[in-house]
């Protein structure tokens, strides 16, 4: 992400090149830099994510677990994408209440609970 100075200023030219060239976005303050914590929300809001869904192993008794689509997606920080979850309980599986833990992508885990009845 790069913070520059409004639009129409010379050095924005340089910025929105370089965030274009690394893959990133730009975002503009006014010169008195004011509104650098909305440039910045906004920026880190657009920032592309690699989302692939794990299931976050040990955390309940199921296996054979698949998503769908399997396949890495790079989608922006803010967008939402729908996946099925589908898994099979353990043959061995105490009866009970769990928490499934899964990893929705990078530093966010979701628990789903689950209950077991053998």
């Amino acid at each position: 992400m790069v913070i520059s100075l409004t639009p129409d200023e010379p050095e924005s030219a340089q910025a929105r090149q370089f965030a274009l060239d690394t893959g990133g976005v730009a975002q503009y303050v006014q010169s008195d830099s004011s509104d650098i914590d909305r440039a910045i929300l906004a920026g880190l809001s657009t920032l592309p994510v690699d989302l692939k869904p794990t299931f976050v192993d040990g955390s309940c008794p199921i296996e054979r677990v698949s998503f769908e689509p399997e396949q890495t997606m790079n989608v922006s920080a803010n967008e939402q994408v729908p996946f099925e979850l589908s898994f099979r309980v353990a043959s061995d599986a105490q009866s009970g209440r769990f928490d499934c833990q899964f990893q929705a992508g990078p530093g966010q885990i979701v628990s789903i609970p689950m209950w077991v009845s053998a």
